[in-house]
């Protein structure tokens, strides 16, 4: 990589040694790249965080359902002021008339 940019007293290979930037390296994207951005909101990983995210999900609801509850995935709600959003589970357990969301 030497060569590629100007480094200063930067660990090698770290992002400010390669592009002198702390900038997020997606296109369109100005952030400052953190490891909370490239996980948690930049558009290049939103698949994978989505893909992730549903892995999860899948995972604790075959857990409840292993168990004998019911279990609903990706409910659709709509809130008294016409708001909209997705419930990832409602799980009930009809012998002892509990429920967990």
């Amino acid at each position: 990589m030497a060569g590629l940019c100007e480094s200063g007293n930067e660990p090698a290979g770290s992002l400010k040694a390669i592009c002198n930037t702390t900038r997020c390296r997606h296109p369109g994207c100005s952030e400052t790249e953190t490891l909370g951005l490239v996980l948690g909101f930049c558009k290049k990983g939103e698949l994978l965080r989505n893909n992730r995210h549903h892995r999860a999900r899948t995972a604790i609801a075959n857990l409840l359902r292993n168990r004998g509850w019911e279990v609903h995935e990706e409910i659709h709600c709509v809130s008294e002021d016409d708001s909209h959003s997705r419930v990832d589970i409602i799980a009930i357990n009809r012998r002892t008339r509990k429920r967990w969301s």
